[in-house]
């Protein structure tokens, strides 16, 4: 579990670094570029973390511990965002401090049947003569 905290961390933090280029652009467009960025970041992130468990956990450990890391970057990307909007005065703060418990949830759940449906696959192809 160190290592799905570890990849949370890094969900957190290349949201929050992303965000920050995102809201510092210039035009709408580049704003889209910079959050496309960290979703394709993170998406690099979750299957890599994916793929290591895969390879030590059977699919449905593999795929928890990868779903536990994205929930923990969902739960620190709310904090992120809750954090800034009570800093600068700016957001919805209820909506925000609802954001702190769904996102997690949000996040985890989809990761979990994303992920256990990558590994299976892979491990039914693998098997495969």
């Amino acid at each position: 579990m160190r290592l799905a905290i570890g990849a949370g961390v890094l969900y957190t933090a290349a949201g929050v670094l992303f965000g920050g280029l995102a809201g510092a652009a210039a035009s709408p467009d580049a704003r889209v570029r910079w959050r496309l960025a960290a979703w394709a970041v993170s998406g690099v992130l979750y299957l890599a973390h994916l793929a290591y468990e895969a390879r030590r956990h059977p699919p449905r450990s593999a795929s928890w511990h990868a779903a536990f890391g994205a929930g923990i970057g969902g739960l620190g990307i709310a904090i992120a965002a809750m954090t800034h909007a009570i800093r600068t005065g700016e957001g919805n703060l209820p909506l925000l401090l609802a954001a702190i418990p769904a996102f997690p949830v949000l996040v985890t759940i989809p990761a979990f049947l994303v992920g256990l449906v990558i590994v299976t696959t892979v491990a039914k192809r693998r098997r495969q003569p």
